[in-house]
């Protein structure tokens, strides 16, 4: 028989033992009905990237420099005396012509020297054409003296011959003998005379010669004192002020053609021999411009392994003293291949895609770099590399040979044109 007492107080043991039960039979309905769990696999991974088909060809690598821009035609105007500036003409940045005076100095001095040295070379044609009338007086003299001479030795003979036949004494002939003699006498002394005035004309003639040749140095000294412009150009420095004393030797200011202005930079002796293919190319603002070398120095600086070479500036408003950086155009190199910089792996390796659609390791020689329509390329020479295979353009974290790869859409499939 039940005691509803013990039932009573067996209540909650009895609760939870049913609870429990339950449960359990929850659970087994609930494991009949639940899905299979998934199978779980190992994939491999692939990485997602851009290729292009590479090209195999000539390329010219370029080589990032910096030139100062000069003029080829300048000169400073010098002052050739010790003088004063009395007016400056120009002010720096103007426009001047040929043989037009810069700067206007006080010459007065150096006139009265030419004006003084013009008396003297008056004075010495005066008497050399003294000495040429008395060269004429004397020669005059010398024929006169040569005619009595001649008479003389006319007399004397016919003495002798009087003499042998008794007609005239001893005496006589010792006494036509003497008037010879002396008229000889005459004419040696008549041609020293005229031998030194001879020596008197060349001596003023060499006296006039130098007299000239300073005249016209000072006439040429008053020319330069003018101080003008030898060609077309521009004014590019004034190195004085009005009313300044200046010294002999002293640059007062200095011109340019704009027409001469080019571009001077140092590029390396290795390729200096080349110089003939060698070229430049300089963007400014959107435009870009090839520039053409004029030459370069057959000299190379010591100590910096570089020559000097000149490029020509397309027309424009260039300052002088302005540096400027343009890339140098190479000879092209064979077998050569431009690259995106990011496919440049490490500095030295590309990755192409194999058969297998996996990445292969490549090393490369890098060339520098190289212009494209698409901007600036890495110029690569690669062993092994063909035209068409494709290489990798995008950097990847981890990217070893063997990774599986997966091209993204629309990855470009041809190499820009370089």
């Amino acid at each position: 028989m039940i005691n509803p007492e013990k039932i009573k107080k067996n209540k909650p043991l009895l609760l939870t033992a049913g609870i429990v039960a339950g449960g359990f039979v929850l659970l087994q309905i609930m494991g009949m009905f639940a899905a299979e769990p998934p199978e779980v696999t190992n994939r491999e991974p692939e990485f997602s990237v851009r290729v292009i088909k590479a090209q195999i060809g000539a390329n010219s690598p370029y080589l990032s420099v910096i030139g100062t821009v000069e003029a080829q035609a300048a000169a400073d105007l010098i002052s050739p005396i010790e003088t004063s500036v009395l007016e400056l003409k120009y002010e720096e940045g103007q426009q001047i012509e040929k043989n037009q005076s810069v700067i206007v100095l006080d010459t007065r001095d150096l006139q009265l020297q030419i004006d003084s040295q013009q008396a003297n070379i008056d004075d010495i044609k005066a008497q050399i054409e003294s000495l040429n009338f008395d060269q004429q007086v004397e020669q005059k003299r010398l024929e006169e003296l040569g005619k009595l001479e001649q008479i003389a030795k006319t007399e004397l003979a016919r003495t002798r011959q009087l003499r042998e036949r008794g007609i005239v004494s001893t005496g006589a002939v010792d006494q036509a003998q003497a008037a010879a003699s002396g008229r000889s006498l005459e004419i040696l002394a008549q041609k020293q005379k005229i031998n030194a005035l001879e020596l008197s004309q060349q001596r003023l003639e060499a006296q006039l010669r130098g007299a000239r040749a300073q005249i016209g140095l000072q006439r040429l000294t008053l020319e330069r004192a003018l101080l003008k412009a030898p060609w077309n150009g521009v004014v590019k420095e004034i190195m004085t002020t009005t009313g300044t004393d200046v010294q002999r030797g002293t640059a007062l200011a200095s011109i340019y053609d704009p027409a001469s202005v080019r571009l001077r930079t140092a590029i390396p002796s290795s390729i200096a021999a080349a110089s003939q293919a060698i070229s430049g190319t300089l963007a400014r603002g959107d435009n870009l411009y090839d520039l053409q070398l004029i030459s370069v120095a057959p000299e190379a600086k010591q100590g910096r392994g570089s020559s000097n070479a000149f490029f020509a500036l397309p027309e424009g408003n260039w300052l002088l003293g302005t540096a400027i950086e343009f890339d140098l155009v190479l000879p092209a190199v064979d077998n050569s291949v431009a690259l995106p910089t990011d496919a440049l792996y490490g500095g030295s390796r590309i990755y192409v895609v194999d058969d297998e659609q996996r990445a292969r390791a490549l090393p490369c020689n890098n060339l520098g770099f190289t212009r494209a329509e698409s901007g600036q390329l890495t110029l690569l020479s690669c062993p092994g590399l063909k035209s068409g295979d494709l290489v990798v353009v995008n950097r990847i974290p981890n990217l070893v040979s063997g990774s599986k790869l997966r091209f993204n859409t629309g990855s470009a499939q041809s190499q820009p044109a370089a």
